[in-house]
């Protein structure tokens, strides 16, 4: 009697074999069954490490599969892989045969003259320019042409960004310094200034517009006399001129070589000989022969008289004259041996 095996493999019986549980990773020490062709196709076992290379390849443990994850992990990692490393490719223009190529052949592969956009120290391992020129290039990547990479030179790059050899810097030494010079400014010249009252924006300011306690851009006229004695109600003029005063306010004048405000005048009125009284002794400022603003009147009977103004505002252009007007009183005693000397501020 006929008896069916159901552990049996047929040879007219599809799909038993795919039901058979599956060993993932064969070993050369597992077995096969074949049919030996040199024995009469007696069946035999034998290991998958003696079957030959050509009858189905065996298990080779070092091979890499085209069907297995996780093999070329397990494998010792080179960290910094050079030019001369191998790799094995599959040509695709050699019906996919299987060949090695050099790292530094591959399309993009490795250069090490390449500035990688994730590795730190490159640029700096670069030799340096000191002094840069106007014609030297760098490379930027261009935003409004999708980011591709051109070249630039440096005099073409937008001055807000880029470096402007004749723009003044917060950080570097004698750049004013080495701009020509302008001997005798004048009111009407421009500076440039920081707005603190506007976030510190850049703006430019006139000479004649700084405030008089910001920037000390005024100068001073001296006025002087020699000894001179007084006469009752008289009226005399003097300037820097080193002689006695003047009935004539056209022989003593002091011309101003800069345009700005008269703010204050100084003038000390010595006495050698005799004090003289205490009747108001006057002195003005005269302008141009026409204009008289009072600096200071003083009833005083004392060896030093001192007439000083300092809240003066008497515009004054380049080229105007000035002159000190004295005017005397008439004294019961007459100071004598008198000398004059002071200064006039102009800001």
């Amino acid at each position: 009697m006929f008896v069916l095996d159901p552990n049996a493999i047929h040879v007219n019986t599809d799909a038993e074999i795919v039901a058979i549980a599956e060993k993932v990773l064969p070993v050369n020490t597992d077995l096969l069954v074949i049919e030996d062709s040199a024995a009469g196709n007696a069946k035999k076992k034998v290991q998958i490490g003696n079957l030959p290379a050509g009858g189905g390849g065996g298990a080779d443990p070092n091979a890499i599969h085209d069907n297995i994850a996780g093999e070329i992990v397990l494998i010792g990692e080179k960290v910094v892989p050079v030019a001369a490393d191998l790799v094995i490719i599959e040509d695709s223009a050699d019906a996919n045969n299987k060949k090695r190529v050099q790292v530094g052949n591959l399309p993009g592969g490795t250069d090490g003259a390449a500035i990688h956009d994730n590795v730190a120290g490159e640029i700096h391992a670069i030799a340096s320019k000191a002094v840069p020129v106007a014609a030297d290039e760098v490379v930027i990547e261009d935003s409004a042409a999708a980011w591709a990479k051109k070249r630039m030179s440096l005099s073409t790059i937008p001055i807000a960004n880029g470096a402007d050899g004749t723009a003044i810097h917060d950080d570097t030494a004698g750049e004013i310094h080495a701009i020509a010079s302008k001997a005798v400014p004048v009111a009407a010249d421009e500076l440039v200034i920081e707005d603190s009252a506007a976030a510190w924006a850049k703006k430019r300011i006139a000479i004649s517009a700084l405030p008089s306690g910001g920037g000390g851009l005024g100068y001073a006229l001296n006025v002087i006399t020699t000894s001179y004695n007084p006469v009752d109600s008289e009226t005399v003029h003097f300037s820097n001129i080193p002689l006695a005063p003047n009935a004539t306010a056209a022989n003593r004048k002091l011309y101003i070589p800069i345009a700005g405000t008269i703010t204050a005048c100084d003038i000390m009125v010595w006495a050698n000989n005799a004090v003289g009284t205490n009747e108001d002794w006057s002195l003005y400022l005269r302008l141009n022969d026409t204009t008289d603003t009072l600096i200071a009147t003083l009833a005083l009977a004392t060896v030093a008289r001192h007439f000083v103004n300092l809240s003066l505002s008497i515009a004054v252009a380049a080229g105007d004259y000035i002159c000190i007007k004295s005017v005397e009183p008439a004294w019961a005693t007459n100071p004598s041996s008198v000398v004059i000397g002071g200064c006039i501020y102009i800001e």
